[in-house]
């Protein structure tokens, strides 16, 4: 009985310390939304941030003020995140930004009561998969992006990906 206990103890710390991810980093990125990242991030922009991860996965977090970027009240911009126009803008924005990606369907979901959208793609020139969530808290929109190697595994995105959480 002491050898199966013993099993059990050694197969759940070997489980454990396989799935956590060392060297990243809790970065609170406002007051609303926190992150982990795979190092310290590195500003670009005014409102982005990014970091890499050891086998050169990219994570990208951003925020956009959706009331200036849209020029409309609260009310109006809650109605209409929900609606395929608002997710099709959405993709449309990205694809003006990013050259030679290829994106899929953007979903639209709810995530912790808050409008979210999730999207794939591919960049083929640049050998890159991407990842993107996308969740609107209050009148901003956080955009998590992942930048994915071919033949890379998808696992630091995962871990970026679902390490999102309001504070």
């Amino acid at each position: 009985m002491k050898k199966i206990g013993l099993l059990l103890l050694t197969l759940i710390i070997t489980l454990t310390a396989a799935k956590a991810q060392t060297g990243w980093v809790d970065y609170k990125f406002d007051n609303k939304v926190s992150v982990k990242l795979p190092g310290q991030p590195h500003s670009y922009g005014q409102n982005s941030h990014s970091a890499s991860a050891k086998d050169s996965t990219v994570c990208i977090v951003t925020r956009i003020d959706l009331k200036a970027a849209t020029q409309l009240d609260s009310a109006t911009l809650v109605s209409i995140l929900p609606t395929a126009e608002f997710a099709a803008g959405l993709k449309a924005s990205m694809l003006g930004q990013q050259a030679d990606v290829v994106l899929g369907d953007i979903k639209t979901d709810k995530w912790n009561g808050n409008y979210s959208y999730t999207i794939e793609g591919t960049n083929a020139a640049k050998k890159l998969k991407t990842y993107t969530f996308m969740v609107v808290v209050n009148n901003n929109l956080y955009a998590l992006n992942c930048l994915v190697p071919d033949g890379v595994s998808t696992k630091n995105k995962d871990y970026f990906l679902t390490s999102l959480k309001i504070n």
